[in-house]
């Protein structure tokens, strides 16, 4: 199976860290998000739901992201129809989390829809790694090892660019 980076998860013990610096610090948006993703990681969404929605109310979250993770609950929940629907109505007025619809509609063998929105993707954004790391999934579900592997190699060059860039910024 091709691997997650996306969304590796914290071990149990970090977010338990995290989450007691969120019990001193309960505005703090980088524990809030950490602690949601975790619990999102782990199953556990009725959390992840309530700590965004607890975000979103101190205003430590915004509306946009709050609906980006309350779509990814519903996917992970298996409700993907309104998963697709939320992903879709967020990505009128953006696409950089397209890969987040693509892989609603892999998860809900939409499997058209899928490779018709990750083309498109990909057509005006090739450094799109979620849909690489999608398609590579899909591809793999299929039986199309090169396919798959191509997807996969191109999605780990570009998840390690986006890391080599972050080392290599000046603090």
């Amino acid at each position: 199976m091709a691997p997650d980076i996306y969304n590796a998860p914290l071990s149990a013990e970090v977010a338990e860290l995290y989450a007691q610096a969120l019990k001193i610090e309960p505005g703090n948006q980088l524990y809030l998000h950490l602690v949601a993703d975790y619990y999102l990681s782990i199953g556990n969404f009725d959390r992840a739901e309530e700590l965004i929605e607890m975000g979103r109310s101190s205003g430590s979250v915004s509306d946009l992201e709050a609906r980006l993770m309350l779509a990814r609950i519903e996917r992970g929940r298996g409700n993907y129809e309104s998963a697709i629907l939320q992903f879709r109505e967020l990505f009128e007025d953006r696409d950089d989390y397209d890969g987040d619809l693509v892989e609603a509609y892999r998860l809900a063998e939409r499997f058209e829809e899928m490779h018709r929105f990750a083309t498109a993707t990909l057509a005006k954004c090739p450094y799109a790694a979620k849909v690489h790391d999608v398609m590579s999934k899909y591809y793999e579900s299929q039986g199309l090892v090169e396919e798959a592997h191509q997807s996969h190699k191109r999605h780990c060059e570009l998840v390690y660019e986006q890391m080599a860039g972050l080392w290599a910024k000046p603090l």
